[in-house]
């Protein structure tokens, strides 16, 4: 791209893997104690300490075309110090959560900034402008960001073939989860019985998160990002469990599953306007006949237009602004 962007994340090394050094953590020091952040939260909102609490991105503010801003607590506060340092600079606030599970809009100040969202819904109910979910491959992951080219198959079945004859992926588990809690017990047990009653083998990783009550599921510790895609390796199906707030966008598990060539078992019907959404590769629960799972599970992955997966990549992504 010609333009000089620069795009500010929190907790990139858990999240997001390689992007060129395009995307840098707002804040020097990554902290989860909540006794620092409101400090932090206090000395942004009075206007002091910026070298001492932000990265050192905050020196070459005015290098940059545009800058996006994840949607950190504390964007109002960087808003309006992003533009003081450099008021000619195109600011972007990125909603990468619903609305609904982050800042609330009316706290940011539109004069000063553009907001984006990945959730159609908000878009239309908070008058925001719409870039779709994007997926960066890790950095230790097969192919690098930059080739644009999804992992070599390994040996991967054609489509139709059984993958009780691929030994080459050492299946542990037939349909795989990781996340947080955020209300999905209810969902993920009933899933579980219908995986049960079919007798396809499952793991369930679900973490507990503010508020959540261990109930129905019981929670576990949550895994590295390297440690959930070896799991997805070993997995024939991801299972992707949203709620109904989130149907207006997507999680990362359907590009994590599309990029390692995995099956996608998910409760989102929306899943249909993915570019990459092939039938015989999505099975979508409460619209797929139920008595047809064992055999989506149990048949290959049928392969689908790099293009179209290509499409949610960071570089793809980035350009849509600028479209």
């Amino acid at each position: 791209m010609e333009k000089k962007v620069l795009v500010l994340a929190n907790d990139i090394n858990r999240y997001l893997g390689e992007t060129d050094g395009r995307i840098t953590e707002i804040y020097r020091y990554v902290t989860a104690n909540k006794i620092l952040r409101v400090i932090r939260r206090i000395f942004l909102a009075l206007g002091t300490g910026k070298r001492l609490i932000l990265g050192s991105w905050i020196t070459r503010v005015r290098e940059f075309d545009t800058i996006i801003l994840f949607d950190t607590g504390n964007a109002k506060y960087l808003i309006r110090i992003l533009k003081a340092l450099s008021p000619e600079t195109r600011i972007i606030l990125w909603y990468w959560n619903s609305v609904e599970r982050s800042i609330p809009v009316e706290s940011i100040d539109r004069s000063l900034c553009e907001i984006w969202s990945y959730n159609r819904s908000d878009c239309e109910k908070y008058d925001l402008k719409f870039n779709t979910q994007f997926y960066i491959p890790r950095s230790d992951q097969e192919n690098s960001l930059r080739t644009g080219q999804l992992p070599e198959r390994e040996g991967y079945p054609e489509a139709g073939e059984s993958l009780e004859m691929e030994r080459s992926l050492e299946i542990e588990q037939e349909v795989y989860f990781a996340g947080a809690d955020k209300n999905r017990t209810e969902l993920l047990a009933q899933i579980r019985e219908v995986l049960e009653a079919f007798h396809i083998s499952y793991r369930f990783i679900l973490t507990g998160c503010e508020g959540s009550v261990e109930t129905k599921i019981k929670y576990s510790d949550p895994v590295t990002p390297e440690e959930n895609i070896r799991n997805i390796k070993k997995s024939k199906v991801v299972a992707d469990v949203v709620n109904q707030d989130q149907w207006s966008g997507f999680t990362l598990r359907p590009f994590e599953a599309v990029y390692y060539r995995k099956k996608l078992l998910t409760n989102d019907p929306m899943i249909r306007e993915l570019r990459f959404y092939r039938p015989e590769n999505v099975f979508i629960l409460g619209v797929d006949q139920t008595e047809q799972l064992p055999s989506f599970v149990r048949t290959a992955f049928v392969p689908v237009d790099e293009r179209s997966v290509q499409y949610y990549f960071f570089n793809s992504w980035l350009e849509r602004f600028f479209a």
